[in-house]
């Protein structure tokens, strides 16, 4: 009986000592390192509506992000969270919602370095947060619109520059890409170098994106993680906007035969 009773005490003195150091991990400040990330693609708007738009950037190493978003009279910041967490990684995407139509908004891109996750309190680092820039929303009600549109640029970059430098982007709202601007898509460098690099470069901060995808980007092993580049409010490549007295459809179906394995049935 007595031995029975010393087994019982060991294991609540045992459990006990678990249930502090759980507690005590929970309590314990995350520790900061004197490290910060560096943004090295970046930010631009993709997919801007009347009321929402995805601000998009990359980063050197592994962060968690968000947006610090000013509308003139009130400051407010968008952590993205997904599935209850917020995302740590090197490409941020952070969906802004609840614009107004119309409205000039400005923004800043804020990225903190993680340096380990851990099951309580993360490693961190310091934070780098992009030059603040802005951008109007669109308006169903305004009475005229700019934009340009390009289509098939087939990784030329040498053309998107040509391209690029014709449009006058005083007075351009947004850019149009109609999709193709693959043959086909293998890697995030390929995306980059052969198209969104030179694009952002010329677009900046401030105008956005509006893509729609093509046929050609339904190919290659990287096809699959092309909407994380382009997000769309929707969660989807073909949609619409309102665009003053023009109403925008961004729908381009891919001609290869979709029951052909390489392009699953949706």
């Amino acid at each position: 009986m007595t031995a029975i009773k010393a087994f019982g005490a060991i294991c609540l003195g045992a459990a006990a000592l678990a249930v502090h150091a759980t507690a005590s991990a929970q309590s314990e400040p995350y520790k900061v390192f004197d490290t910060r990330p560096v943004i090295t693609e970046g930010p631009y708007l993709s997919a801007l509506s009347d009321t929402s738009v995805s601000v998009v950037w990359m980063t050197d190493a592994p962060s968690h992000a968000k947006v610090r978003l000013s509308d003139g009279d009130g400051v407010r910041e968008i952590e993205p969270q997904v599935d209850g967490l917020v995302p740590v990684g090197q490409r941020h995407v952070v969906t802004i919602t609840g614009l107004a139509p119309g409205k000039r908004y400005s923004y800043e891109a804020i990225a903190t370095r993680v340096v380990k996750l851990k099951p309580y309190w993360p490693d961190k680092g310091l934070s780098t947060s992009s030059p603040a820039a802005a951008f109007t929303t669109f308006n169903p009600r305004q009475d005229k619109i700019s934009f340009s549109l390009v289509t098939d640029t087939h990784e030329d970059t040498a053309r998107i520059g040509r391209l690029m430098k014709m449009v006058d982007w005083s007075n351009t709202d947004a850019l149009l890409h109609l999709g193709d601007a693959f043959h086909w898509l293998d890697s995030e460098e390929q995306l980059w170098a052969k198209w969104l690099r030179p694009t952002v470069a010329a677009l900046g901060p401030g105008k956005p994106l509006l893509f729609a995808r093509g046929n050609h980007e339904l190919r290659g092993s990287f096809a699959r993680q092309l909407a994380g580049y382009v997000p769309t409010p929707e969660g989807k490549y073909y949609y619409a906007r309102a665009m003053g007295l023009c109403t925008c459809w961004y729908s381009t179906p891919p001609r290869t035969s979709r029951t052909t394995p390489m392009f699953m049935p949706s």
